[in-house]
């Protein structure tokens, strides 16, 4: 059996005591090996996931001190039911939002989702978690800010509260349910803007000050429903450490990254059926369909769960990513290019804003034929590193993209001058 096949056969039988993947992970900090400390630590992960016996570690930030006092006024508040802790891309990108926001020196707050009531500090930004909606508008009442951000299921309730407060506020749109609750095998822009101005979710399209994709698919398809100007910011994506630009022994997988309908879970299951001497994983917030177990899948694919991204990709050789649906973005795309990652995707969406090559584009995404075709003629290329190269370049090229727009930069630091005078006097 190769050495590639043995590795893979930890995450079904991880090693005994002392050398089990914990210990295994600990020697390799200690000795300067982030990838094989990352990658024990995964298979822990997932050996622990199997036995129901690992959940969501927050005592980072239960153990942060109670904030007794909030700042005087705020630039800029953000609000969404899920932010911190991070519970998927959403998520990821509001909270690298407003980082990038505090590190330009805005004051920024934060009213979010949370697993108890409390209010802390995180990174300068100043957070109130609520475990409930309807407590929203008492915690917002406790700040005072110019600009609101929202998103996802609370941005409704939040929009009302900044209108009835008189302040501005800019709805972020992450997903096309967003605009459109039922896109089931519509996928162009134009038939899902027609089905938009028929959504009972054009209201706050409409109302919000300023509307923000994370796409100019995404505003391509505003833009002809709504008839409505829409700002364009990219998920921001944080660079790979120096270590994860190196392709070890270890990334000798295919990775998914998700395991539901929509993101294609049974074309990987059909590709891993397809090419049984390839080994799959696939990660994701979400659990698979019902009608998959560990039992009824392919013997050479795995499903992990969510794991961290950089044990994630410190496995991948390769990623897929087979949506079966107008995916807004798909910020796996970028995130494996810019670790040189080839990434096989479906040609939908705002996916080919970011991915471009051809080769990595699948055009007739919804017939498995087709992505069997597409991997097997990407596969011997991908230990070359000409396809390595050119997975960096659009990773590179995708990090220009990210950066905040300086007209929408400028926007939120209009007041900032007269707070600073203010400060002096």
């Amino acid at each position: 059996m190769s050495n590639r096949h043995n590795l893979f056969a930890y995450w079904t039988k991880p090693p005994r005591p002392p050398l089990s993947a914990p210990v295994r992970a600990l020697i390799a900090r200690l000795t300067g090996r982030p990838a094989q400390a990352v990658f024990w630590e995964a298979v822990e992960h997932n050996r622990r996931r199997l036995h129901d016996t690992e959940p969501p570690d927050l005592t980072p930030l239960l153990r942060l001190p109670e904030l007794e006092e909030l700042e005087e006024e705020y630039d800029v508040l953000f609000v969404s039911n899920a932010m911190l802790p991070v519970r998927g891309g959403g998520t990821r990108s509001f909270l690298h939002l407003a980082r990038n926001l505090a590190a330009l020196g805005l004051k920024v707050g934060v009213v979010c989702g949370g697993p108890a009531v409390r209010t802390f500090r995180f990174e300068s930004i100043d957070f109130i978690w609520i475990v409930d909606e309807g407590d929203m508008r008492e915690a917002i009442g406790r700040f005072r800010y110019r600009t609101m951000f929202c998103q996802q299921s609370w941005a409704p309730a939040a929009a009302k509260i900044a209108e009835d407060q008189g302040n501005e506020c800019w709805y972020f749109l992450r997903s096309i349910e967003d605009v459109v609750p039922d896109s089931e095998g519509v996928y162009e822009a134009s038939a899902l803007a027609a089905l938009a101005r028929q959504s009972d979710r054009s209201a706050l399209i409409l109302r919000a000050d300023r509307v923000v994709a994370n796409s100019r698919f995404v505003q391509a398809i505003v833009r002809e429903a709504f008839d409505r100007e829409c700002d364009v910011i990219y998920p921001g994506i944080e660079p790979p450490a120096p270590w994860e630009l190196r392709r070890t022994n270890l990334a000798c997988s295919i990775l998914a990254m998700g395991g539901t309908q929509k993101k294609g879970i049974d074309i990987v299951i059909e590709l891993a059926s397809a090419f049984p001497d390839e080994r799959f994983l696939v990660c994701g917030v979400k659990s698979m369909p019902a009608k998959y177990n560990q039992k009824n899948l392919p013997k050479n694919l795995r499903w992990l769960g969510q794991v961290d991204t950089s044990a994630a990709y410190t496995m991948g050789k390769l990623v897929l990513m087979p949506s079966l649906w107008p995916e807004p973005l798909g910020r796996v795309c970028p995130e494996a290019l810019m670790r040189g990652i080839p990434v096989l995707a479906s040609r939908v969406g705002g996916i080919p804003e970011v991915v471009m090559e051809p080769q990595f584009l699948v055009d007739d995404f919804t017939n498995a034929r087709a992505w069997k075709d597409a991997l097997g003629a990407l596969l011997p290329k991908t230990g070359r590193s000409s396809i390595r190269q050119k997975a960096l370049a659009r990773g590179a090229a995708y990090q220009s993209m990210q950066a905040l727009d300086p007209a929408l930069s400028a926007r939120l630091r209009i007041a900032e001058p007269a707070r600073q005078m203010d400060q002096q006097e």
